[in-house]
Parts: C-alpha cells; sequence; structure tokens
C-alpha cells in the first residue's frame, strides 16, 4: 500500500460525516460494526476495502466552534437568493465567460 496510513495498518480512526471523499464516506457509513466492504470502494485516491471496526455517536460540535461558520454559510445562502432574485426580476446580460 501507498497510503499514508499503512504504518498504522490503514486504521484511520474515527472520523465524522464530511471528512471523508464522497465515496468512501458513503460505503464506511452504510456499514455496520465488524463489516468487510463486499466490493472495493473507489475513490479518486484508488480502491479501498473497508472494514468498520466500531462506530459510536459523535457529540454535536459546541455552538462556540461554528457559530462563524454557520453565519457564513447563511450569508452565502441569502446572497444566492437575492442573486437569483435580481436575476429573475432584471434583464441581466453576464459578459465575462468567468462569472459564467
Amino acid at each position: 500500500s501507498t497510503d499514508p496510513n499503512k504504518s498504522e495498518g490503514g486504521d484511520l480512526g474515527y472520523f465524522t460525516k464530511g471528512r471523508m471523499v464522497p465515496e468512501f464516506e458513503q460505503a464506511a457509513f452504510a456499514m455496520e460494526k465488524g463489516t468487510y466492504s463486499k466490493t472495493p470502494v473507489k475513490t479518486q485516491f484508488g480502491f479501498h476495502v473497508i472494514k468498520v471496526e466500531d462506530k459510536r455517536d459523535a457529540p454535536p460540535p459546541a455552538y462556540e466552534d461554528v457559530s462563524q461558520q454557520v453565519r457564513q454559510l447563511v450569508m452565502r445562502d441569502k446572497y444566492l437568493e437575492l442573486i437569483a432574485k435580481a436575476k429573475a426580476e432584471q434583464k441581466v446580460e453576464i459578459v465575462d465567460e468567468a462569472l459564467r
């Protein structure tokens, strides 16, 4: 294996959703404790045989730890809504190819 975790036997430890590439994450979280992936999982990093040794519930993050991120996400969503509304109400011509 050329994986950086090979010295730990490939053990990734506990991880939460959003920490792994989508294909790996989807397969891992769909599996039961003590099972192996029935077929190798293909990701941008190669093929993986996954074994779920344990599962545990992760406590939600403290508000203080995520408040800035939540604020940014809400502001981004509102901004995108305003842009969509402006485009729908006005004739907007986008001339710069990078902005399309």
